[in-house]
């Protein structure tokens, strides 16, 4: 039994418990504790009261001698030293309790707030520079020191209930009473009566688990903030009256930009908040964390690996092998972690996300979280990130200094180890990553912060070699533009160009967010690109439904071109010559280029020599009169598309007087006349002149592009023509000084001639056209692109060729130039566009098809594959039905399961000439089965435990080789999340092997908060959901501890068992529907051949099992010990009659040590067994046959999808093998009688 309260600590020595003793000498107890002690206390108490009373009057005579001729560093001196005095007296002091001693203590508490205050003033001339301290000493008391055993167990039954099985404080409180209640009834069965210690037992035992858990110090506290219910904007309280009574603004002081008014929005609901943040400050945080056993060395002993690498290692293995943590700087500019000294380092990762409190158990609109997030567009995030990020400053400036760590709280130094904390990378996906780091959302044409990279016209670009690292002082300068900027309008033309808008953390010195933010490869491989390959692009989402709607892609394609991309847009120039004519612009010079009039005015300027001067100026009074008449009336000008018929009778006259149809020789009266009125002619015989002229037309914006075969008394063109290049039958052409006279077609091939350049000065020219360009350039350059690459369908050429003419004259030159289609000689935009214009006729006009495949058959032998295919015990198998709604909603594990295994064998099986269930158009979809490959194997290579140069380098070269192959088979089906996972090449570089820094872990945790029961008031669960999750952190760290009672180190061993918590592998059941949005896949540590036969992961004491008769005939002798189960480095190996058979199945390398790469042979364990004491352990393997046929599985094996066809028999003979030769467990599927097609699983 453990010790009992009788022996309390010193500290403990005036409690009510230490009283409540038996006093032997009168054979009882003082009902009320000893008089005489009782006075004792008292006195003593006094006395520490008046000490602190005059250690407090110190410290203000401290502060009032500061004298203006010392030394700054000699004042930070005195106020630090004051401040360390002033915490020390208020622990003390917080000690102190007593009936007549409370006003006493007031008085010192109040000399202390005084010379606070004074001290706050002191600072705002001297800020402290100096570490943060941590008072973290409370961490360090042992709640269950010197208690009793039934005590212990009563505290652990009520926690564990209150944190494992989330009961209520109602009744944890309950269960508290129930426990007394039964140890009372228990201790007098039999009319007897309790004993001293029983009672003291009792005693300690709360009636309310509140107490418990501030016993136990298990709950944190918190700093709440009124958020505006607006703007998002957060507001810290003050205390001026008393510490418990919180004082918020009562209307929000935020604008929208720094000029406009403030939002003045209501904060308060009776004196309350309306909405809260609450924030566990980092600081709390990291004291108790740092007070943990082992963290401190566990810290150091990462930091000593770190430094102990001269250069970055090329293979990538531990999450210290990352680049950016060697490489990483502090203040003084030297290396964070080798120039540590005797300081301590921690990077930290962070995570944050939106989601559904509910689960996915209520769907619709109804449970989003996007509508109750804050406004993106407004930066609101923002707000959110400021308490946090000034404690992330202060730790990297400043540093912090605990109290104690776990490794010194035993010592009498106190605060005398400096650790330095720094944000290593954010990890979210990109609906929370975007706008917590200020970028615009991933779908515009900002999609990548990484790269030089823009515009969404080139997502599928695969020249990552020509990707240049973005410019994080670009993307900088843009967020403090954007937070400065005044107007809305202004911060819309920042976010244009830079992309950007402001975030918090580009307060941290050392924020490189192309560096420390970091693509997610769980949402972006496995969430999107898995997914949507299955669901969007296979067509596997229940494609035999009639009521389904197969998705289309976003974009469409009748050809693809490999244009040279816009400019970089650090490159670009944000000012006004956005807004100036083309002539003003200095890349006009570099092509001798010609400002050309707007639409709108292009037919003022047509000069007919053959007129009279009288009809010359009576004709320009008219074309005056009419040109105001008409663009006064702008709404009618909208409407010149339509039919002639349609338009205003002035725009007609217009266009007929232009065209001198009318007045003509017809109507001589009309020509000496100034001006023409409606009573003059009508709009019927204006339109029948027209029609008259040319028998059908189109007037675009004033601009006539005729494409009738025959016209009439008109023009001498029978073909189409462009205008104004037309040749009447009766006059002489007009004179057009602003067209160039090689414009017109005349039913030919155009004349034009082409600039001729050398590849090195068509590249000149393009870096000097992209060099001039404004951010409108560039974005109408690729705008370009796309409308280039649509497909065009015929009789709507007219579109493309206005479409084209909107666009920016040197965005038109750039393209020319970068297809060789450049006019030579002095040119307008009509010139370029004509270029363009045949160069696209030239192109195919229809659009791209995807492949027509049957995905109603795909999907039935994927599912043929999950239900027949033998995995271990450790695979998340996708649930059997997968495709259909029954099947529920995936989680990322069954995605990644479902391409590392079902897809591909499906795949293989249908569409591999050589596969013995090949289906009949194999041939023509070998495409399409390489595509989908080259996506698994890339998922396969990016989650290896440990990855070389080599692998990185083919992860990127196998997805180069999928987005080409969806260009060909799947044109359209190219995202944003293509580009962004090439990028996961940098974070492997950066941060190591993608299993340090997936969000797997997180997205666990947010299932966890998901199970936390609530009232579900908005305002109060997310109360309850942080206070029940710190809570049981809590209670679970203190499980853990080395130095916990030996009963509650028994009574982890049974939660153990009891909620798996040792992560035995357990059969699978079958897969059924998740309740939560959440991702349950635990990535356990590696555990190699290496460290299993090195004794590191003895099997477990419980799996030894007799010796079989069949081994004993093997090995001739008895072995000394035979085990049913080992470790593996995903999950156990087991003989075939324990667990699960498929855990028996691997696969090794015969003649030595396998390698990763190397061939092996495939295999199921009949024996696991150790000869002698001190012999490793072996395994007995029946090996499976060679196939007799060609391997049809086995083309992937260079590319990571390591499979093989064996035969579905055995050899007789057993192979004992080492266990460093066994490469992994093995996926089985049974493809006929004959064969099997075997899958290496190990991820080494």
């Amino acid at each position: 039994m453990l010790a009992s309260s009788a022996h309390a600590s010193s500290a403990e020595q005036f409690s009510l418990e230490s009283l409540l003793i038996p006093d032997h000498k009168n054979e009882g107890r003082f009902r009320f504790g000893d008089s005489t002690r009782r006075d004792l206390k008292t006195t003593r108490t006094l006395i520490l009261v008046s000490s602190l009373t005059k250690a407090a009057r110190q410290l203000e005579n401290q502060l009032t001698i500061i004298a203006s001729s010392q030394t700054a560093v000699e004042i930070q001196s005195i106020l630090c030293a004051v401040e360390d005095r002033i915490e020390t007296i208020r622990h003390q002091l917080s000690s102190v309790t007593g009936t007549g001693i409370p006003e006493e203590a007031k008085q010192v508490a109040e000399i202390l707030d005084a010379v606070e205050l004074s001290v706050e003033v002191w600072r705002r001339e001297y800020p402290d520079t100096s570490p943060v301290k941590l008072d973290n000493r409370k961490h360090f008391l042992d709640p269950g020191q010197n208690e009793n055993t039934p005590t212990l167990i009563a505290y652990c039954l009520a926690l564990t209930l209150r944190v494992f099985e989330r009961t209520a404080q109602r009744g944890a409180s309950f269960i508290l009473k129930m426990i007394k209640l039964f140890g009372y009834s228990f201790g007098t069965l039999g009319g007897r009566t309790l004993n001293t210690e029983q009672e003291v037992a009792m005693a300690r035992i709360p009636e309310s688990i509140r107490t418990l858990e501030k016993r136990f110090n298990l709950d944190v506290e918190c700093v709440l903030y009124a958020v505006c219910p607006k703007c998002s904007c957060t507001y810290n309280a003050s205390y001026p009256n008393d510490p418990s009574q919180p004082v918020y603004p009562t209307t929000c002081r935020e604008g929208s930009t720094p000029s406009k008014a403030p939002c003045n929005m209501p904060l308060l609901s009776f004196g309350k908040p309306i909405k809260t943040f609450e924030y566990y400050p980092f600081f709390d945080w990291f004291s108790r964390f740092i007070a943990l056993p082992g963290i401190e060395e566990y810290g150091d002993k990462f930091c000593e690996i770190v430094a102990s690498h001269q250069t970055s290692p090329v293979e990538k293995t531990d999450s210290s092998d990352g680049r950016f943590i060697l490489e990483f700087r502090g203040e003084d500019g030297q290396l964070f972690v080798a120039d540590r000294q005797n300081e301590g380092r921690w990077f930290f990762c962070l995570n944050a996300d939106f989601f559904n409190v509910e689960g996915n158990r209520i769907r619709g609109k109804a449970s989003s979280t996007g509508p109750h997030e804050p406004n993106a567009v407004n930066a609101e995030h923002r707000h959110y990130l400021k308490p946090l990020v000034n404690d992330l400053l202060a730790g990297y400036t400043r540093g912090v200094r605990p109290y104690a760590t776990h490794r010194t709280h035993t010592n009498k130094s106190t605060y005398n180890r400096t650790f330095r904390i720094a944000l290593a990378s954010i990890l979210m996906d990109f609906k929370a990553t975007r706008p917590f780091a200020g970028l615009l959302d991933v779908t515009s044409h900002h999609f990548c912060y990484i790269c030089d990279c823009w515009h969404t016209a080139h997502l599928g670009r695969t020249d990552y070699e020509n990707w240049r690292p973005a410019n994080d002082a670009f993307l900088k300068k843009g967020a403090m533009l954007w937070r400065d900027a005044t107007e809305v309008k202004d911060r819309k033309a920042i976010e244009d160009l830079f992309g950007t808008r402001f975030s918090e953390l580009w307060r941290l010195p050392y924020w490189r967010p192309t560096h420390q933010i970091v693509i997610d490869p769980m949402h972006t491989f496995f969430l999107i690109l898995l997914q949507r390959m299955f669901r969007d692009i296979l067509g596997l989402d229940n494609p035999d439904d009639p009521k389904r709607t197969p998705k289309k892609p976003k974009y469409k394609f009748a050809f693809y071109h490999d244009f040279t991309p816009p400019p970089p847009l650090s490159s670009l120039a944000l000012n006004s010559s956005e807004l100036q004519e083309d002539a003003h612009r200095p890349w006009t010079n570099l092509i001798n280029y010609q400002s050309q009039p707007s639409d709108g005015h292009q037919l003022s300027s047509l000069d007919w020599p053959h007129l009279t001067a009288e009809h010359r100026n009576c004709r320009k009074l008219r074309l005056d009169y009419l040109k105001t008449e008409i663009a006064s009336d702008i709404p009618e000008e909208r409407k010149w598309y339509a039919r002639i018929q349609k338009h205003k009778w002035n725009a007609i006259l217009y266009v007929c007087d232009n065209l001198v149809v009318f007045p003509n020789e017809k109507y001589p009266a009309f020509q000496t006349r100034s001006r023409i009125v409606h009573n003059d002619v009508k709009k019927g015989e204006l339109t029948n002149m027209l029609l008259s002229w040319v028998r059908a037309g189109l007037f675009n914006n004033m601009i006539l592009i005729s494409s009738v075969e025959q016209r009439m008394n008109g023009i001498k063109e029978i073909q189409s023509f462009v205008w104004p290049h037309f040749t009447p039958t009766s006059t002489p052409p007009p004179v057009v000084p602003w067209a160039s006279s090689q414009n017109s077609n005349n039913g030919h091939e155009p004349s034009t001639t082409y600039r001729k350049f050398s590849p090195e000065e068509r590249l000149d020219l393009l870096t000097e056209l992209a060099a001039s360009m404004s951010y409108h350039s560039a974005s109408h350059l690729g705008n370009i692109h796309r409308l280039l690459q649509r497909p065009l369908v015929k009789g709507q050429e007219d579109d493309l060729r206005k479409a084209l003419k909107q666009s920016n004259g040197d965005a038109l030159a750039h393209v020319c130039t970068d297809i060789g289609q450049l006019p030579a000689g002095k040119i307008v935009k009509d010139d370029m566009v004509n270029q363009l214009m045949t160069w696209r006729m030239s192109k195919p006009l229809e659009q791209m098809q995807s492949v027509k495949l049957d995905s109603s058959g795909l999907l039935k032998r994927i599912q043929q594959v999950i239900r027949e295919a033998v995995t271990p015990a450790w695979v998340t198998n996708p649930p059997p039905d997968v495709g259909l709604a029954k099947a529920g909603t995936l989680k990322a594990e069954h995605w990644r399961t479902l391409f590392a295994i079902h897809v591909p064998l499906a795949v293989l099986s249908l569409w591999n000439e050589g596969s013995p269930l090949a289906s009949p158009d194999a041939q023509r979809m070998t495409s399409v089965m390489e595509t989908v490959m080259y996506l698994t194997c890339a998922s396969l290579i990016m989650t290896k435990h440990t990855l070389s140069a080599d692998r990185r380098n083919l992860y990127r070269h196998l997805l180069r080789l999928h987005v080409l192959g969806l260009k060909k088979d799947f044109p359209g089906w190219i995202f944003p999340t293509h580009h962004l996972a090439f990028h996961i090449f940098e974070g492997m570089d950066l941060f190591s092997g993608v299993r340090h820094w997936w969000l797997f872990p997180f997205e666990r945790l947010i299932g966890k908060l998901q199970r936390i029961p609530t009232n579900h008031i908005t305002g109060q669960f997310e109360h309850t959901m942080q206070h029940s999750f710190y809570k049981g952190s809590n209670y679970r760290q203190y499980l853990l501890r080395p130095n916990s009672p030996p009963i509650l180190r028994y009574c982890q061993q049974l939660l153990d068992k009891a909620y798996n918590y040792d992560h035995r592998p357990s059969p699978p059941s079958i897969p059924s529907p998740s309740n939560d949005d959440v991702d349950d896949y635990v990535d356990l540590p590696a555990i190699t051949a290496n460290i299993v036969t090195s004794n590191f992961a003895e099997p477990n004491p419980k799996d030894n099992i007799p010796t079989p008769s069949g081994l004993k005939k093997l090995l001739v002798v008895e072995p000394f010990q035979c085990f049913s189960r080992i470790p593996g480095p995903e999950g156990d190996y087991t003989i075939p009659s324990e667990g699960t058979l498929g855990s028996s199945y691997i696969c090794f390398q015969p003649g030595g040590d396998y390698f990763p790469g190397q061939q092996w042979q495939a295999g199921q364990i009949q024996y696991i067994f150790r000869r002698t004491y001190n012999d490793p352990i072996q395994v007995a393997i029946r090996q499976s046959l060679p196939s007799s046929e060609p391997h049809p599985f086995a083309n992937f094996w260079p590319s990571g999808f390591e499979a093989q066809m064996v035969s579905s028999k055995f050899m007789s003979a057993l192979k004992i093998v080492d266990l460093k030769q066994i490469a992994g467990h093995t996926a089985r599927w049974t493809i006929n009688d004959d064969f099997v097609v075997v899958i290496n699983l190990c991820s080494s």
